[in-house]
């Protein structure tokens, strides 16, 4: 099984026909789905973006927020998210995390600790949860265009770090735990969860690249195709990735009938074991490329 199959699998949801499908397997959130079915014009709620996690916040299951958020002087961790839609058609829940949570013991309903306070956007405490005895405060960032460090599932779970910067262990803990925070919903179909890759480019094409979000014809070998990979030491071009899992094809010449193909480049060399895995697209159509 591959790794974003694997991360299907924690999230929640399966990939069918091109389409990530809702898994009637999950009973938490199929008698959610459908309540609003009943009571919801169908056509309106198939055009409506939801945040289910974030909608049953004001249940019992989370407990008395009010109370919790603000109780004592115990370290709370504070999970700040927004959602960014890339290309006006594909909405992410991104995650801000340094290496770890930013954590407070003072009151957060003013948002006076310093980090959150200074970040641009409008900021709203939407509940806290407990999860191995810590408090966990989730606060939402509006009106937010900031680039850096903005993580989503992949960078957490797959990946465990941000540019080589890993992730502490207890944040990759809460949300293997709490995976399904990231899902949004139109109608009965789960929005696409992007992955997350690099490499990199010279300096000459910072200006362009932050202007474009584009890497195209910016890599050494000046062709139109796009090559990516896993992180290595030193990129510094970070790129989300709206495709879905693939087999990896055995001959680069699948590329002329394909938007992209994942192949295993032996860099002139016959050692399987050192074949290194490249996603190579024709075109940025789907890709959203950051410089470091």
């Amino acid at each position: 099984m591959s790794r974003y199959n694997k991360l299907f699998k924690i999230t929640k949801y399966k990939v069918a026909m091109g389409n990530n499908t809702y898994d009637s397997d999950d009973s938490d959130n199929s008698d959610d789905n459908d309540d609003i079915h009943s009571n919801v014009n169908n056509e309106l709620f198939n055009s409506i973006l939801r945040h289910p996690y974030i909608e049953r916040m004001n249940g019992n299951e989370y407990g008395n927020n009010e109370l919790n958020i603000n109780s004592g002087n115990a370290l709370k961790y504070l999970v700040i998210y927004r959602i960014n839609i890339y290309n006006e058609v594909n909405p992410v829940v991104e995650f801000y995390i340094l290496n770890d949570f930013l954590s407070t013991t003072s009151n957060i309903t003013e948002f006076t600790n310093h980090e959150l306070s200074v970040m641009i956007g409008e900021k709203r405490i939407k509940g806290t949860i407990q999860f191995k005895e810590n408090n966990y405060s989730i606060i939402q960032v509006r009106n937010n265009t900031d680039t850096s460090n903005w993580l989503n599932v992949w960078d957490i779970l797959v990946n465990k770090h941000y540019f080589g910067n890993k992730i502490c262990e207890h944040v990759i803990d809460f949300f293997y735990s709490h995976s399904d925070i990231s899902n949004l919903w139109i109608g009965s179909n789960i929005c696409i969860k992007p992955i997350i890759l690099y490499t990199s480019i010279e300096e000459k094409y910072y200006e362009y690249i932050k202007k474009t979000k584009s890497i195209q014809y910016c890599q050494s070998n000046k062709e139109s195709l796009i090559y990516l990979r896993n992180f290595k030491e030193n990129d510094n071009i970070r790129t989300i990735c709206f495709i879905h899992d693939r087999d990896i094809d055995d001959s680069l010449h699948t590329i002329e009938h394909n938007d992209y193909i994942i192949y295993k480049n032996n860099n002139n060399n016959n050692n399987n074991n050192n074949k290194e895995t490249e996603w190579i697209f024709k075109n940025d159509n789907k890709l959203f490329s950051f410089v470091k």
